[in-house]
């Protein structure tokens, strides 16, 4: 990141909570499209509905992963490039430099998703929610570093809100506003003091209050709405491509707060474009196979 002073820290590290939001955006969108299924081929539906989103996300991926080596090759970015480099970061589904655990995690999500759906219609969502507590837990309990993985907890509970869509219904405007900046302050504070002395448990508790201010917020705000369902939908591409443009602006010795508004800006744009080729080829992969 450029040099941004006193927001230096605050801005490098807000990437989680940005996450956790496309995480539970990710799962409140899921639990919509996984209620359509057929329920009486619903192993096969579920199979089916898994591969369409985790192909639909993989094209994603290839796009961008080429993307990634013509810019490096460009820009004379030696990272990563070399022949068996490259293979092992497509196979691995990373992009170069980058440890791009998100793409593999969201997968995941859906695979669980798809085999919770399996085993029970009525209670997928607790399934689901079960095995990413158990995920979470083995890797705090083995001591697995990561800024990031505590973020998927948001997947299962934004499949949750999306469920209980009426649960603020019966409370007055007061309430649940007030509930809303409680939350709001609360994150504030354990995102700051988190920023300064870091624990697990620290992160985990601030990550847990970012789906409690997105679910007091579904009050006001509709989340199965066009435009957040779309967000949700170009969030994936949008997150890979802007780690590309960070390492493309690095290497180019740009550093300014111009810069971080500029790679904003460019990676909206390409995530959108890149996720409308990734859709109508998903879209031509499953229409060739029906034919």
């Amino acid at each position: 990141l450029p040099d941004l002073g006193p927001l230096q820290m605050p801005i490098s590290q807000c990437g989680y909570a940005v996450t956790a939001v496309f995480f539970f955006l990710s799962g409140y969108g899921c639990s919509f499209s996984i209620k359509k299924l057929d329920s009486e081929k619903r192993a096969k539906n579920a199979l089916l509905w898994f591969f369409k989103h985790s192909v639909r996300l993989f094209l994603g991926f290839v796009i961008i992963f080429a993307l990634n080596i013509l810019l490096f090759e460009i820009f004379g970015i030696k990272e990563g490039v070399s022949f068996r480099e490259i293979i092992k970061n497509f196979l691995t589904m990373t992009l170069p430099t980058y440890v791009s655990w998100y793409p593999k995690i969201q997968i995941a999500c859906y695979a669980v998703l798809a085999f919770g759906y399996c085993i029970s219609k009525k209670n997928y969502t607790y399934i689901t929610l079960g095995v990413t507590i158990v995920y979470i837990v083995i890797l705090a309990v083995l001591n697995v570093y990561s800024m990031w993985y505590t973020s998927v907890i948001c997947f299962p509970i934004g499949l949750l809100c999306a469920q209980n869509i009426n649960l603020f219904a019966q409370l007055k405007n007061k309430t649940v506003l007030s509930l809303l900046l409680l939350s709001i302050a609360t994150f504030g504070v354990i995102f700051t003091v988190q920023l300064y002395m870091f624990t697990i448990p620290l992160r985990m508790l601030s990550v847990l209050f970012i789906p409690v201010i997105l679910v007091t917020a579904t009050y006001y705000i509709e989340f199965n709405s066009k435009l957040l369902s779309y967000i949700g939908n170009i969030s994936f591409e949008i997150y890979l491509i802007h780690l590309v443009l960070i390492r493309v602006f690095e290497h180019s010795g740009y550093d300014s707060g111009i810069l971080l508004i500029l790679t904003v800006f460019i990676s909206v744009v390409m995530g959108i474009l890149v996720n409308k080729l990734a859709v109508f080829m998903n879209k031509k992969i499953f229409e060739s196979i029906k034919a």
